[in-house]
């Protein structure tokens, strides 16, 4: 018979398996941001969003949009891509949210060539005019004709920290798990 632990711990992996296998079909694009605060000029709240790409293979034309909320967010500032892997990639826009309209802006990228490399940061400055720290944004996937072929939420990189106790903590069930008993 097995122990209930030995089990739970057979289980709990298997399980993430097979959500992820679910939650993550073959080509979504997942946005990764981390937040940074910036040194404040003035009054203006200065931040900065690093962006990481996965899970999608681009084709030349393909591009993605993030969106920044009217009210939320001014003075967009698209920096340029650094790497060697910006040669990969269109000059990144940074368009101003619009309150006239209304119309949130966004920043775009947009694949230069088939496969592009996705070992780069995309990045963006901006004043935030929101409470506390700003958080996930939506983002749209468009195919080279411009026409939107997926939607989704940014989401934050998780903090190595985290994910470092999750482990030990497994780990040292199942060190307990294999100790023989007296």
């Amino acid at each position: 018979m097995i122990k209930p632990l030995r089990l739970l711990l057979l289980l709990v992996p298997l399980a993430g398996l097979a959500l992820s296998a679910f939650a993550n079909p073959a080509e979504a694009l997942t946005i990764e941001f981390e937040a940074s605060d910036l040194a404040d000029t003035g009054s203006a709240d200065l931040w900065r969003y690093d962006y990481t790409l996965s899970d999608h293979a681009f084709t030349t034309g393909q591009g993605f949009n993030i969106f920044f909320a009217v009210g939320n967010y001014a003075n967009l500032i698209a920096e340029p891509l650094s790497s060697p892997a910006s040669l990969d990639w269109n000059a990144p826009l940074a368009i101003q949210p619009d309150a006239g309209l209304p119309d949130p802006g966004y920043y775009d990228g947009q694949a230069a060539v088939d496969d592009p490399s996705l070992d780069l940061y995309f990045r963006v400055d901006f004043e935030w005019l929101g409470g506390g720290a700003p958080g996930p944004q939506s983002f749209e996937l468009y195919d080279a004709s411009f026409q939107t072929i997926e939607s989704g939420t940014t989401m934050p990189i998780p903090e190595p920290s985290t994910a470092l106790l999750v482990a030990a903590g497994l780990a040292g069930l199942s060190a307990r798990a294999r100790r023989p008993r007296a």
